[in-house]
């Protein structure tokens, strides 16, 4: 990666690499809820929702993150009307990353994506 893709999280702005965390292993999910969106994809939403649940486990193993381009406090609204707990969740305001790994479609849409990142040499 030669990019260092910024977003805004739950705490504040972070960096890509801070998404690892301790971990070697990153997995990303782009949700389908973008600022043109009056709500977030209904698919999206029932697969987070058993996410939540499993965070924590998958956490052991991998950093996990969502990653969505709408802005940080309407992210975490929803996040509070849903009942989420585990799930950490990140605003790509530019649409750079979302862009960059297939999330934002050249129509502005958005699209789910799933992508794993593994941290070498640093």
């Amino acid at each position: 990666m030669t990019k260092d893709y910024r977003f805004e999280g739950e705490r504040g702005p972070v960096s890509f690499a801070d998404l690892f965390g301790a971990k070697q292993t990153l997995v990303v999910y782009s949700y389908m809820f973008g600022p043109q969106r009056e709500r977030p994809c209904p698919m999206c939403t029932s697969l987070l929702t058993a996410w939540d649940g499993e965070a924590r486990d998958v956490e052991q193993r991998v950093a996990l993150a969502v990653v969505a381009r709408s802005p940080i406090e309407r992210l975490v609204a929803f996040k509070k009307e849903r009942g989420w707990r585990n799930l950490k969740l990140y605003a790509d305001m530019a649409g750079e990353f979302s862009r960059d790994y297939h999330a934002l479609p050249p129509d502005g849409g958005d699209e789910a994506a799933f992508n794993v990142f593994t941290r070498r040499d640093g």
